[in-house]
């Protein structure tokens, strides 16, 4: 499903795929809830990622691995989280707006 923001610059599209993310030494897991060009919705602990934090993440598109730097910039209840992509890649650009481009 593509959902579209007034106040958003990117179309997003709901998703509910695994991800890994590591900040500093310390490694763990959550689950896209949404992704756009600009970034992703995530649910993850927030015992380890706060506003501002600066994960690398992980996650599985169809074929291709993402593999990217993101800043966290919005934190919601206990585990709701949203962040924006940097330094995104032209093949991860690629892949992302494949997938988020309504058909």
């Amino acid at each position: 499903m593509i959902e579209s923001a007034e106040r958003r610059k990117h179309l997003r599209v709901a998703t509910n795929r695994s991800l890994e993310y590591v900040v500093g030494r310390h490694r763990g897991s959550g689950r896209l809830a949404d992704i756009s060009l600009g970034g992703i919705g995530l649910i993850a602990s927030h015992r380890m990622l706060r506003k501002g934090m600066q994960p690398r993440i992980r996650f599985r598109l169809d074929s291709e691995t993402i593999e990217t730097d993101v800043v966290i910039c919005r934190v919601e209840g206990e585990e709701r989280l949203g962040a924006f992509f940097v330094n995104l890649n032209p093949a991860q650009r690629a892949a992302l707006e494949k997938l988020t481009t309504p058909p």
